[in-house]
């Protein structure tokens, strides 16, 4: 009883509730994506909808730290975030951090042509199985049974939700494949931020994230001869929304989070996403939930909600192993 009444208290912490109400704005966000994603798709590559949607976003960001900056210079009293620490490990992993954003982005975006919404959110969203291994095998991180329990009732919630789709679409193996390595790619994602986030603010880090990847795609775009801009209002609508709900706010609120919590659990949280994905997508495309989605979204629910009993949604101090 008072271990239990002092993880209560921990989790009661109003930096813990914070970082679970920015979580949780942010994880409706970018459950967001994959429809702005499709919408894109209809005109142009799933390259360039990634390209789009990043330089968007890193715009929007350099000038918002451009104002921050020239605000700071003309009232020098004002407070200012704490410096940046700009180590040489901290611009590889801020290089490694853009390399896995833009793969993972262009390989899902890429599924969503394959396959349909709901079954490439599925896949996608199996990241905590992977960044729960990868986390254990890098790091060392533990994690307690109670989490454990959450983790295997919140994934197989989401695998149910999509069961439907699964048989459906057995035969698109090639989307299916991709979306399970968006998955991974995004488990590295996550567990690179968690290492940067101790040294950098969150819009330094989504805004270099979104300046590598732009640099990274603008060339295989034009070797490839592929259309770089949307050709509609409709599709320029469709890549505004996705740099600004989808990244600037949606991982924007996520990387903040992963401040006080631990990657691991911010990556369980977001298998919701195709709950979220599909209560949408029934509004906008008039899909509709059955029977056997809402039992799996009530599964889903009630393991995220174990895990928030676990002392595994805090962070851990860890250390790398020296080949890291």
């Amino acid at each position: 009883m008072n271990k239990f009444l002092k993880i209560l208290k921990q989790f009661l912490k109003i930096e813990t509730c914070i970082a679970l109400a920015t979580l949780f704005i942010g994880g409706i966000a970018i459950s967001f994506a994959a429809i702005f994603i499709k919408l894109s798709e209809s005109e142009i590559s799933p390259n360039a909808t990634t390209f789009n949607r990043l330089w968007i976003a890193f715009v929007a960001l350099g000038l918002w730290n451009g104002i921050k900056s020239i605000s700071i210079k003309l009232k020098p009293t004002e407070q200012s975030e704490k410096p940046q620490i700009y180590t040489p490990q901290n611009v590889g992993m801020l290089i490694t951090l853009g390399l896995f954003y833009v793969t993972f982005q262009c390989v899902w975006a890429w599924s969503l042509t394959q396959t349909n919404i709901a079954i490439s959110t599925l896949l996608h969203n199996l990241t905590p199985i992977f960044i729960s291994l990868g986390a254990w095998l890098l790091f060392r991180q533990q994690f307690d049974g109670r989490f454990w329990i959450g983790m295997v009732l919140a994934v197989g919630g989401t695998i149910g939700l999509g069961l439907k789709d699964l048989q459906m679409t057995s035969g698109e193996l090639g989307g299916d494949f991709a979306a399970l390595i968006s998955a991974v790619l995004y488990g590295g994602y996550l567990l690179t931020i968690e290492q940067l986030r101790p040294n950098l603010s969150t819009n330094t880090i989504l805004m270099w994230g979104s300046l590598i990847g732009t640099i990274v795609l603008l060339p295989i775009l034009l070797v490839n001869q592929e259309q770089l801009f949307p050709s509609s209002p409709l599709g320029w609508l469709a890549v505004i929304c996705l740099a600004f709900i989808c990244h600037v706010i949606g991982q924007g609120l996520v990387i903040y989070s992963i401040n006080q919590l631990s990657a691991t659990f911010v990556s369980l949280f977001l298998v919701l996403n195709p709950a979220f994905t599909a209560f949408e997508a029934g509004f906008i495309l008039s899909e509709h939930l059955s029977f056997l989605s809402w039992i799996s979204l009530f599964i889903s629910l009630l393991g995220v909600s174990l895990t928030f009993f676990s002392k595994s949604i805090h962070k851990q101090e860890k250390e790398p192993l020296n080949s890291i």
